[in-house]
């Protein structure tokens, strides 16, 4: 039986600077993955969210589905925070493991997982809203 995860991965999140306005984030992205009874976890593919010329957050979570039709999700998100967007280094991580039930009409609201980073003045949320809904069948 498959399952399809529709994830809405929100990151918001402050650049904070000594000279001239802090830089803010307030962006979304829509995440579709779809899981087969039995897979190895996969992987949900989120890009990296990047502000303000100094911050970055990456969501590095897998999703493996089990027999009963719940997902099991685990990972972490990292904030950066440097020189550039791109830089290596790491502030603060959120290790995450977690259940996201079958979404069904006695579960009907999506799960949702937050995780807080800082670094200083600078910060990001992310904000995860899922639903484990079954995958039509052709």
């Amino acid at each position: 039986m498959g399952r399809m995860l529709h994830c809405a991965v929100r990151v918001d999140g402050k650049d904070f600077e000594n000279f001239g306005s802090d830089e803010f984030i307030h962006t979304t992205q829509m995440v579709d993955l779809v899981l087969n009874d039995g897979d190895d976890a996969r992987p949900l593919p989120v890009g990296p969210f990047k502000w303000g010329g100094e911050c970055r957050v990456e969501v590095h979570l897998e999703a493996i589905a089990n027999d009963k039709g719940t997902v099991n999700m685990f990972g972490f998100t990292s904030f950066f925070e440097g020189s550039s967007e791109d830089t290596p280094d790491e502030r603060d991580r959120e290790v995450l493991n977690f259940l996201v039930p079958k979404t069904t009409q006695a579960n009907p609201n999506p799960t949702v997982v937050a995780a807080h980073m800082q670094s200083g003045d600078d910060f990001a949320d992310v904000v995860l809203t899922i639903t484990n809904g079954f995958l039509e069948e052709e």
